[in-house]
């Protein structure tokens, strides 16, 4: 019955310590996180233009090169949310 008072302190060392390493990992990532959301609203900014462009309106005519480029930055969109929910942040 004596070493009951050793299970508390066994417990206590094994949870894992926050380390300058640590730290700057989070940093790193939180940083890469930021400039990844960065890419990702300048690419829906172009694909929003690009779309305009796609269907026309009153003065100009469909443009087909614009709908194929918005496809492909649409792809480019959808690969840096990927990356950004792999890195464990959901963008809402």
């Amino acid at each position: 019955m004596r070493f009951l008072f050793l299970i508390p302190i066994a417990a206590a060392l094994c949870v894992a310590p926050v380390t300058a390493a640590s730290l700057e990992g989070d940093k790193a990532t939180k940083r890469e996180i930021r400039s990844l959301q960065k890419q990702v609203s300048k690419l829906e900014k172009r694909y929003d233009k690009l779309i305009k462009r796609c269907t026309g309106d009153e003065r100009n005519r469909p443009d087909a090169r614009a709908c194929d480029t918005a496809r492909v930055t649409y792809q480019d969109v959808q690969q840096l949310k990927k990356q950004i929910a792999a890195l464990g942040v959901n963008d809402g």
